[in-house]
């Protein structure tokens, strides 16, 4: 009885050690603000949110994408957040903290179950999971809520598999559904379930194969949903394009999980995407040394296990590098949200290993220091998305050659009427990029506000230049500038 209550002991502990970190860390998100970057259109501008009538509303939410993802249960909780307290963001914030903390919960659980026991390896995972510096964007940004949900519940639907292997689960295929409905970016977990069952008995069985069949055709179906969704967006990049951005964010976002430092909301694809351009390299030698370590290393179900793992949890991002005519952005932090759980477990267990023979503690004190340098980043990475100009002036100072953190950062102060700050951001961003419209005429509004009307005129021509379609729109401006001159 004895040790039965150690054991509870022991659960309890770690439980409250993993809450009171994620508390400690994003409790200050309360005070945080919505941002005008998806924000408003999924929440505050959305009617789908904002006129909520009951089952008309909850209809449109499962008939709609928004606009290119099916997100119907996120919008749900979205629906309800406004029909509680209308559009304070407080609650929309509290709610991503909640579902983090219950997250880093079900991958305390997750690794104990595959581990056999092991609390030490879970709630050391669990515990960097909770404070990891990549997983601040989906925490603090409201908009992330669909990565954060559909995590949720993929882990949940990943316990509840582990707990009945032996037969079909009708819980666990209920949870994927939901994980489904929340973002269709785990659709390939039924994979991953493979590995699990590949890594506890070190074979797949035909029955392993064949009992998946509720799962694929879950995956199917909103694998096509959403394919329907981004049809206007698939024909952007050619295929060798996508190869080399999907190499190089693999490693980018690989590198941000073991040194977390110099994040931002935009990783922009900056220079021309081929094979001859030397950032790319890095990426190319890196991915075919990882693979070359992990044939080598094979005999080692978990290397293998976990590195196929976070690379099927990434694919489905893989789609989003273009949208349409918008910038590339080749990564997202959110985007590792799920995928981040098997190399931390992965990492955890090797130096748990490596030093569990003679310096057993060593090994967990590191982590318990590692863990607290997380949670310091963290704290100050999350501070970027308490409003809409902390989250554009920390992604410019963190990278400053991205066109829409430079372009937005200037609208932002033209807006507040900081004008000779506007043309600084405005003019680094056409520098960047000089073929979008949109900088140009921004600039000739800022220029035309501090009395600079040949300037302002010259940007507007400019403008129309690149963009003649408008050529109304900017006839008009351009007689409105003329006559602020004349005056």
């Amino acid at each position: 009885m004895m040790f039965l209550r150690r054991r509870v002991w022991v659960d309890v502990l770690c439980i409250l050690t993993v809450l009171f970190a994620v508390a400690a860390v994003y409790g200050r998100n309360a005070t945080f603000d919505f941002v005008n970057w998806d924000d408003g259109n999924l929440m505050y501008l959305n009617p789908i949110v904002t006129q909520f009538t009951g089952w008309p509303a909850l209809k449109i939410a499962f008939t709609s994408y928004d606009p290119e993802l099916y997100i119907p249960l996120t919008f749900l909780t979205y629906q309800v957040e406004h029909a509680l307290v209308g559009l304070h963001p407080a609650l929309y914030h509290l709610t991503n903290v909640c579902l983090h903390a219950l997250n880093a919960l079900l991958v305390y659980w997750l690794l104990f179950l595959l581990s056999r026991g092991r609390k030490d390896l879970a709630f050391l995972t669990a515990l960097l999971f909770a404070l990891h510096p990549v997983n601040a964007e989906a925490v603090s940004w409201v908009s992330a809520r669909k990565d954060l949900l559909s995590g949720f519940f993929a882990l949940a639907s990943s316990i509840a598999y582990l707990r009945s292997r032996a037969r079909f689960s009708w819980i666990s295929a209920s949870l994927f559904l939901c994980a489904l409905l929340s973002k269709v970016s785990v659709a390939l977990l039924p994979l991953v379930f493979l590995l699990f069952d590949w890594f506890l008995t070190g074979r797949i069985t035909r029955r392993n194969v064949v009992g998946k069949w509720p799962f694929a055709l879950l995956s199917v179906l909103f694998i096509v949903i959403a394919l329907l969704g981004k049809t206007a967006n698939l024909s952007g990049l050619p295929v060798e394009d996508h190869v080399l951005l999907a190499v190089r964010s693999t490693m980018f976002t690989l590198s941000k999980l073991f040194f977390p430092f110099h994040l931002s909301a935009f990783y922009h694809q900056t220079h021309p995407i081929t094979l001859f351009s030397v950032e790319f390299w890095p990426s190319i030698v890196g991915i075919i040394l990882l693979f070359s370590l992990v044939v080598l290393l094979r005999k080692y179900r978990a290397l293998l296990v976990a590195t196929l793992a976070y690379l099927l949890l990434i694919l489905p991002s893989f789609t989003t590098f273009r949208k349409s005519q918008e910038i590339i952005l080749f990564a997202s932090d959110r985007y590792v949200y799920l995928a981040s759980v098997a190399l931390l477990a992965l990492t955890v267990c090797s130096v748990l290993r490596f030093l569990g023979g003679k310096y057993p503690r060593i090994g967990v004190v590191s982590f318990l220091c590692v863990g607290a340098l997380f949670g310091f980043l963290s704290y100050r990475h999350s501070g970027a998305w308490a409003n809409t100009l902390s989250l554009y002036e920390h992604a410019v100072a963190a990278r400053p050659d991205t066109y829409i953190a430079q372009h937005n950062l200037g609208v932002e102060y033209l807006n507040a009427g900081r004008t000779q700050e506007a043309i600084t951001h405005l003019g680094i961003a056409i520098g960047i990029d000089p073929k979008r419209p949109i900088a140009y005429e921004n600039m000739a509004r800022a220029l035309a506000a501090q009395g600079r009307y040949e300037e302002a005129l010259a940007y507007t021509l400019q403008a129309l230049a690149l963009n003649p379609a408008k050529r109304e729109e900017y006839e008009e401006a351009l007689r409105k500038i003329e006559e602020a001159g004349g005056r």
